[in-house]
């Protein structure tokens, strides 16, 4: 549809044309003129049509211009190159060629009359604009198109449609033929417009013909000729009987046509809006992400002022401490020295008598200075570091990084605390405190330090655990790892890489919980419904040939216990799954264990491993808290136990 459109706006241009566009100041030409050289201007050769011809996407092309086209598309008969040109194919050495271009204005694809573009409907619009143009004063000198000799035209034949000189005027109206034709001057002949200029439609295959008939069968203007030979048969009017009807569909379909013309022109003024609106937005947006960006950058310059004066008063009265203390150490070194020469020139220079009178003196100033008390090391450190990772508040409403640290930290005053520094459990996530001290073992309560920590099997050095750091900002770290292998590890903390106290830590990492393959029972009597097969890990029995335990029979607990394990305990580990030898008084084949309803557990062997997967363990039920069970029941089966931290997610590196 966008292509057809296309074509009706081009041919509808030509027939009326749009409001004139402003020149630009250079060019002398009015617009009316600039927009109708335009409208006749051929878009291939960029020069005057002539002799336009009408594609069948409308728009219009010279002749000789469309001759010059490559055509791509050829019928399986033609054998010919694809680089062939029209003027070639219109040759006549093939009939039933099937020819398509693309449109060089809409690239939409065309087919092309087999015979050449001659058989393409000729503009009649464009051809009686170029002719109206021809009439104007400044188009130049109009030639007449009757006699050889090149002669200035003055008259116009409006019924043979021809200009003519002076010398044809008369020769024209001499003829008996002629005679009767209106001729009329140039100037009146303008005057009269377009719609005067009409000239006889001549058939392109006749063309000695006129085209006075209109074939309905074939919906095309025909000759008398063409009636005879090619449309005998069909049903063939004259143009003038037909052509108001056929106007009338031309109209309606013109009418149909609006709707979606306006659709799609609001359509582009939408896009037009929508391409403004982005261009707004996107205008404000640039200068919100500038704005904050210099009001970004302004706050970090001034954050960087205030460390840098805060550095320079902080050197400055380190270096002023110290020079005091420098004069002191020099003052009383001159006096050590003065009083270390004196004594030393009296005792080598002086007498017996004159010694001794001087001894007193001598000696209370030297034993003076023996007792003076001074430090020779500087009295100020010269601790002073950038913690570029540490928070600093807020400058100018933004939040800024970075804080100058006067304090100086050690690494051996700080120490670690909780159960995570030497236990912890396979596949599940534990936990330690390292607290941060100066060196004068006060506490720091500052965060941003370079805290690492490192976890790694005892006997396999180079697989290495990275742990979660948690920075608490208060001069604390939350450290978490969650080790998958059960063996012994080493654990290793770091603060600016150095160990802090006691690093490394040797961490025992347990075997992973093990959850109970029984089921939580007073009795195997009751669970098992009174079945004489059931057995239990506590090894009671009853008279009567009964294997398992019951209420006050010999080597019942009393209480309710672990069918697999037999611990009085509901929300313990089983002990029955260990790979050591079973514990004293636990039956060889424990661990076997009655479900409800007389059906039989299958039995775990005592001394034999139970694998388990690792990472934290499976929860039945998403709303149970630390160290609840499922369930609960006397009759219920085996259920599944929380263990400590294993509601925890951190992401860590698994080994």
């Amino acid at each position: 549809m966008s292509d057809t459109l296309s074509g009706d706006s081009e041919s509808l241009s030509s027939a009326t044309p749009s409001a004139p566009a402003t020149p630009p100041p250079s060019n002398p030409k009015h617009p009316s003129t600039m927009e109708t050289d335009t409208q006749l201007t051929c878009s291939i050769c960029k020069k005057r049509y002539s002799d336009p011809h009408l594609l069948p996407c409308l728009h219009t092309f010279c002749s000789a211009c469309l001759k010059t086209l490559s055509p791509y598309l050829f019928s399986s008969e033609d054998h010919g190159s694809p680089g062939s040109t029209l003027s070639s194919i219109g040759s006549g050495r093939s009939s039933h060629r099937s020819v398509a271009i693309h449109c060089p204005t809409c690239d939409l694809e065309v087919d092309l009359p087999s015979k050449g573009p001659e058989l393409l409907p000729v503009n009649f619009m464009i051809k009686k604009q170029l002719m109206l143009e021809s009439l104007k004063p400044e188009s130049g000198e109009t030639i007449c198109d009757l006699c050889t000799d090149n002669a200035k035209a003055v008259s116009r034949c409006m019924e043979c449609m021809v200009n003519v000189c002076g010398f044809c005027i008369q020769a024209h109206k001499r003829q008996r033929k002629t005679a009767n034709h209106s001729v009329l001057s140039l100037h009146e002949a303008r005057c009269q417009g377009a719609a005067s200029l009409s000239s006889p439609v001549m058939c392109p295959k006749h063309p000695q013909e006129e085209l006075k008939m209109y074939c309905e069968t074939c919906d095309q203007s025909v000759c008398r000729d063409c009636c005879l030979v090619q449309h005998r048969e069909h049903l063939v009017e004259y143009s003038e009987d037909v052509v108001h009807h056929h106007k009338r569909v031309l109209e309606n379909l013109v009418a149909r046509l609006q709707p979606h013309v306006q659709a799609i022109g609001g359509g582009i003024n939408s896009i037009n809006r929508s391409e403004v609106s982005i261009a707004d937005r996107s205008t404000e947006l640039h200068h919100d992400i500038n704005s904050y960006f210099d009001n970004y950058i302004q706050a970090l310059q001034a954050h960087r002022r205030s460390l840098l004066s805060h550095v320079s008063k902080v050197g400055e009265g380190r270096i002023k401490s110290l020079q005091v203390h420098r004069l002191q150490l020099q003052q009383l070194l001159r006096d050590m020295q003065h009083s270390c020469n004196v004594t030393t020139h009296a005792l080598s220079d002086s007498n017996s008598q004159e010694v001794l009178a001087l001894k007193p003196t001598l000696g209370h100033r030297l034993s003076e200075l023996n007792h003076v008390s001074y430090q020779c090391t500087p009295r100020v450190d010269n601790a002073l570091r950038f913690k570029s990772r540490a928070k600093a508040g807020r400058v100018n409403g933004y939040e800024v990084h970075g804080m100058l640290e006067v304090k100086q930290l050690d690494p051996l005053k700080c120490y670690v605390t909780g159960e995570g520094v030497h236990e912890a459990r396979q596949g599940m996530i534990s936990e330690f405190l390292l607290i941060i001290q100066d060196i004068d073992g006060q506490p720091y309560n500052k965060g941003g330090e370079d805290v690492r920590a490192t976890l790694a099997v005892e006997t396999v050095r180079n697989r290495v655990l990275n742990c979660s750091i948690f920075d608490e900002d208060d001069g604390s770290y939350r450290i978490e790892y969650t080790p998958q292998v059960h063996a012994t590890h080493m654990l290793c903390v770091f603060l600016d890489g150095q160990h802090v106290k006691g690093s490394p830590f040797r961490v025992t990492v347990h075997e992973g919980w093990r959850e109970h393959a029984g089921i939580w029972h007073c009795c195997t009597f009751c669970s098992s419904e009174g079945s004489r097969q059931a057995t239990c890990a506590c090894g009671g029995k009853m008279p009567g040939g009964f294997k398992g335990c019951g209420h006050g029979h010999p080597g019942h607990p009393g209480k309710w216990h672990w069918s697999c394990c037999a611990l009085t305990k509901q929300d313990s580990e089983c002990i029955g799954q260990r790979p050591l030898s079973s514990p004293q008084g636990a039956r060889a084949d424990a661990g076997a264990g009655i479900a409800a309803g007389s059906q039989p557990v299958s039995k775990v062997t005592s001394g034999t491993l139970v694998k388990r997967e690792p990472g934290p363990l499976a929860l039945t039920g998403a709303s149970m808290g630390h160290g609840e069970r499922q369930g609960g029941s006397g009759t219920s089966g085996a259920e599944t136990m929380r263990g400590k931290g294993r509601d925890k997610q951190v992401h860590t590196i698994s080994l």
